[in-house]
C-alpha cells in the first residue's frame, strides 16, 4: 500500500465543513429572541437568580480557557501536544505514534505540527490507526518480533 502524505493524514475539508453547524450563532440568537415573553412581576427575583447562576456558569468556564482554546486550527508542537492531550504522553510517545503514522500529523522541514481540530477528532474517534497503512505495520510488527523469543 502506498503511503500517505503527512498533509493528507491532517484533515479532509469537505468533512470539516461538514462538521460546522448549520446555523451561525447570531441566527441562533436571533431565533431565541423571537420566542421571548415578558415576565410577570412575581417571577422576577427567581428569573435573576437563575440568571445569576447561568452567568457564573459561563463566566468560571470563561476563566478556564487559554489563548489557544478559541483557535480550532492552531498548530501545536509536540511538547504543546503532549500538555493538551489527558493523559500527558511522553514526548517520546509522541514520536513513536508519528513514526506509525497513528496520529494527524504536519511535518515542515524537520519539525513536525499537529493541529488542533484535528487532535480533538482523532481523541473523539478512539484514535484509530491510519487505514491506508495498516498492512504495513501489521508486516512490520511480524518481521520485528519473534515468538518464542524473549527480551530481556
Amino acid at each position: 500500500m502506498p503511503k500517505r502524505k503527512p498533509s493528507d493524514l491532517v484533515f479532509d475539508q469537505a468533512k470539516l465543513q461538514a462538521t460546522q453547524p448549520a446555523k451561525s450563532l447570531e441566527q441562533q440568537l436571533e431565533e431565541e429572541l423571537v420566542t421571548l415573553r415578558p415576565i410577570p412581576e412575581e417571577e422576577v427575583p427567581s428569573v435573576l437568580a437563575a440568571t445569576n447562576l447561568f452567568v457564573r456558569y459561563i463566566w468560571d468556564a470563561l476563566k478556564r480557557l487559554k489563548p489557544g482554546d478559541l483557535n480550532p486550527d492552531q498548530e501545536m508542537t509536540v511538547e504543546e501536544l503532549s500538555d493538551f492531550l489527558p493523559e500527558k504522553p511522553a514526548v517520546q510517545t509522541i514520536y513513536g505514534w508519528v513514526s506509525e503514522e497513528r496520529i494527524p500529523y504536519i511535518k515542515r522541514g524537520k519539525r513536525l505540527f499537529f493541529v488542533r481540530r484535528a487532535i480533538i477528532r482523532w481523541n473523539r474517534e478512539g484514535r484509530p490507526v491510519n487505514p491506508d497503512n495498516i498492512q504495513e505495520l501489521a508486516e512490520s510488527f511480524v518481521a520485528n518480533h519473534h515468538p518464542g523469543r524473549n527480551k530481556r
